[in-house]
């Protein structure tokens, strides 16, 4: 929302002769600024303002440590579901809204998000400051190389089309790449269910809906789901998010072995092991909380799903 705002400013300072220069010369420097393919300009003043704690209580949003994570490596969080919005993900991961620097201290965190967002004027700043980076491989491959620890949305923009309130269907049964990355850098995984975030928006899943967005999403390399939340003086329909509390919940952390690509079978053995006990790890998380955070209680379901199979 954020950024469709900025394009629409962008759009009226381009029209505008006074205002076309500075425009253009932002557009330059988007293109040619390689920040968020680099680390981000992550910053935690930005990261502690009060908004980020004003947007985290309007759902509300919790995060929970089930684990310790040492400082003495980095990590490849997984996020799951990835809802409509990944609301979750600003106020737990990209802002100090729950206080992420003290529950896991030593973790210098860099979220992945899709490169549309580094051309979005204001919206580009934004996740820039709160440390967001590309999802690319290489820019993922660069900021654990860093030293840094990442934050994937797995599940991606396939996974957002599957939104469903009270359940989770997971893209994740043929998504090994998140697995490859983590071996390659010998970085620990961690699995992360945010219970309540199938919840804030409604996913209109008809048929002449469904084609619609997949097309979209084969042109954009985004979903655009067709959704609706609330409105400001209702609670029925609008575009706002609704207000669903939201449980970020953090499992153990999943060792793996610094093994190259190059190794071949070795390297195929690691990931798929690893890729196993992620999965093991991820629905044992959801059975272990699932009563005390989810919507449906004890009765909501998880089911792992193939991208090809949408």
């Amino acid at each position: 929302q954020t950024g469709m705002a900025g394009f629409g400013g962008m759009a009226l300072a381009m029209l505008n002769k006074r205002t076309r220069l500075l425009a253009a010369l932002w557009g330059l420097w988007a293109y040619l600024d390689r920040a968020g393919w680099k680390g981000g300009y992550k910053s935690m003043l930005f990261r502690r303002l009060p908004f980020w704690r004003w947007f985290s209580d309007y759902f509300p949003v919790k995060l929970i440590k089930t684990a310790d994570l040492p400082s003495d490596t980095n990590y490849v969080f997984g996020y799951h579901p990835h809802g409509i919005l990944s609301l979750g993900v600003p106020a737990s991961f990209g802002s100090e809204a729950n206080d992420f620097s003290n529950v896991f201290p030593g973790i210098d965190l860099r979220v992945a998000v899709v490169n549309a967002a580094f051309y979005m004027p204001l919206g580009r700043e934004i996740a820039l400051f709160c440390g967001c980076i590309s999802a690319d491989r290489s820019s993922v491959d660069y900021s654990l190389a860093q030293g840094h620890s990442v934050l994937l949305v797995v599940g991606g923009a396939n996974e957002a089309l599957l939104t469903t309130e009270g359940n989770m269907r997971l893209v994740l049964a043929d998504r090994l790449g998140f697995v490859k990355t983590a071996v390659k850098a010998g970085a620990a995984l961690v699995p992360v269910i945010s219970f309540g975030e199938n919840d804030t928006y409604v996913n209109v899943q008809k048929p002449w809906a469904e084609k619609l967005q997949l097309w979209a999403m084969s042109k954009l390399g985004f979903s655009v789901p067709m959704f609706y939340g609330r409105g400001i003086f209702n609670t029925e329909v609008g575009l706002l998010p609704r207000r669903r509390p939201i449980s970020s919940v953090v499992g153990s952390p999943i060792r793996c072995p610094r093994v190259l690509e190059s190794e071949g079978a070795r390297f195929t053995a690691v990931v798929e092991q690893k890729h196993r006990e992620y999965t093991q790890a991820l629905l044992a998380l959801h059975s272990e909380w699932k009563g005390r955070c989810g919507s449906a209680g004890e009765g909501e379901k998880i089911e792992m799903v193939r991208s090809s199979k949408l």
